[in-house]
């Protein structure tokens, strides 16, 4: 910063928040812990943050690792891999700026393997647009290794 007498030194700690609030809208956020993924309720979250964030190639962590079916922008994915799914996530996601994501409800079905659901409210505006649209999100989990993985995600119009 220049002042009246020559250069004034920039406060180190001022120099690091100022940095931390420019990236921290662009961070990924947090990985999921095994912990948080060892209940429904809690993977749930987690998966509704990520959503909300943007943080796609965090999801990938919480995917099952074959076999994952999306339906996204009116088009059915099916039998996709971990690497696939986020990419065709990544593309969709890429023409839409998230306003909030709700986790409305979450739900254990049963079954062997072990399955459960949530239903997500996603509020979004499209690209070039600027009406909010909102959507629900049907995540199907299973329970594998100890913790629920994703095996499908519904965006419904």
């Amino acid at each position: 910063m220049l002042k009246a007498g020559g250069l004034k030194r920039a406060n180190p700690t001022g120099v690091f928040a100022l940095l931390v609030a420019m990236l921290g809208a662009s961070t990924p956020g947090p990985s999921p812990t095994p912990a948080s993924q060892a209940s429904l309720e809690g993977a749930a979250t987690n998966l509704a943050r990520m959503w909300e964030r943007g943080s796609i190639d965090v999801f990938v962590q919480v995917l099952v690792a074959t076999g994952i079916r999306l339906r996204v922008g009116g088009e059915d994915h099916v039998s996709l891999s971990r690497r696939q799914a986020v990419a065709v996530l990544r593309d969709y996601l890429a023409g839409h700026r998230t306003e909030s994501t709700r986790l409305e409800r979450v739900a254990e079905v049963g079954g062997s393997p072990l399955q459960g659901y949530a239903a997500l409210r996603w509020t979004v505006v499209h690209a070039g647009a600027s009406q909010l649209v909102e959507h629900s999100i049907y995540v199907g989990f299973v329970r594998e290794d100890e913790a629920w993985r994703v095996f499908e995600v519904r965006v419904l119009q």
